[in-house]
């Protein structure tokens, strides 16, 4: 892996590598986490929220919006609502090679549960879907680790994204 990681270095700033772990719920195929205060309703994200989730996801680039919006259409997106809002207070999806990711949580509804219930409801949509329930995780976030370690995830194997960003016109 160094070898790789000295490659990406030297060719330019478009390679990124980054290191992370595979975490997966196996042998499970669910996880119970409680539920927050309620009213709260779990739905299928059209793509009319691509653009939220892109906003909040630190790899976006001019593509990943429509990569979202195509996951969407798929219904591999998901979203918590609460009666007063009317955007999600929290989100995930699940990518075309079957991994979750892009969890987030509006920051005025964290530290309530919405994110473990959201991640406890996605885990039950990848089963439903045959779907072994996984997350990569990178090895320098922490918060994630443990927050995924909390929900009964274990830390598998070792897993490298190399992303090329060509520069734009």
């Amino acid at each position: 892996m160094e070898i790789i990681r000295g490659l990406c270095d030297q060719r330019s700033e478009s390679w990124i590598y980054t290191p992370t772990h595979v975490y997966s719920a196996w042998p499970h195929t669910s996880i119970q986490t409680g539920c927050p205060p309620p009213p709260v309703s779990f739905q299928v994200l059209d793509d009319t929220f691509a653009p939220l989730l892109n906003s909040s996801w630190k790899f976006r680039d001019s593509k990943t919006e429509a990569m979202i919006g195509s996951l969407a259409s798929l219904g591999k997106v998901f979203g918590l609502f609460v009666p007063e809002e009317k955007m999600p207070v929290a989100w995930m999806l699940m990518y075309s090679q079957g991994s979750l990711g892009m969890l987030s949580t509006a920051e005025q509804f964290r530290r309530r549960g919405f994110g473990s219930y959201l991640v406890q409801r996605v885990v039950e949509e990848a089963a439903k879907q045959g779907v072994v329930p996984y997350v990569h995780i990178e090895d320098d976030n922490l918060k994630s680790q443990d927050f995924f370690r909390k929900l009964g995830f274990t830390k598998r194997e070792t897993a490298v994204w190399i992303n090329y960003y060509q520069a734009e016109n």
